[in-house]
């Protein structure tokens, strides 16, 4: 089974077969020479972390997880939340409308959607899910 790619999905059908886990939305660098964190899905469990799409090491540490990857978490779900929002969405997320697809690496998340509102602000766009590529470009 091909797992890259589908953090979303993989994640949330571990948590639904497992709920002692959290299901994590977030961001993570998952290609070293890629200067960008990706939105990513992952669980958590206390200090242990279960990433399905990390194949060659899917359990480690919470603090090695963030240290390998310069993951950063952005929205955490329970088993019964998640289940909602999946049925609600109909699809396996992200779910939350502030977890863009792409974070330059230097900036954090703070800095970033700063950027991003005063690009989209100056343009008099709406933020929308259609320009939000556009105005990362601009923002870097």
């Amino acid at each position: 089974m091909r797992a890259k790619g589908r953090c979303f999905e993989l994640a949330a059908k571990h948590l639904l077969d497992d709920p002692s886990w959290t299901l994590v939305h977030g961001y993570a660098q998952l290609v070293a020479a890629f200067p960008f964190r990706m939105a990513h899905a992952w669980l958590e469990k206390g200090s242990r972390v279960y990433d399905p799409t990390r194949t060659e090491e899917p359990l480690m540490s919470l603090r090695r997880y963030r240290a390998k990857y310069r993951a950063c978490a952005e929205r955490r779900y329970r088993a019964r939340e998640a289940r909602k929002l999946l049925l609600t969405h109909e699809h396996f997320g992200p779910w939350d409308a502030c977890i863009h697809d792409l974070i330059p690496l230097g900036l954090s998340l703070k800095q970033y959607r700063r950027a991003l509102s005063t690009t989209l602000s100056v343009h008099s766009e709406k933020i929308s899910c259609e320009n939000l590529r556009d105005a990362q470009r601009h923002a870097q």
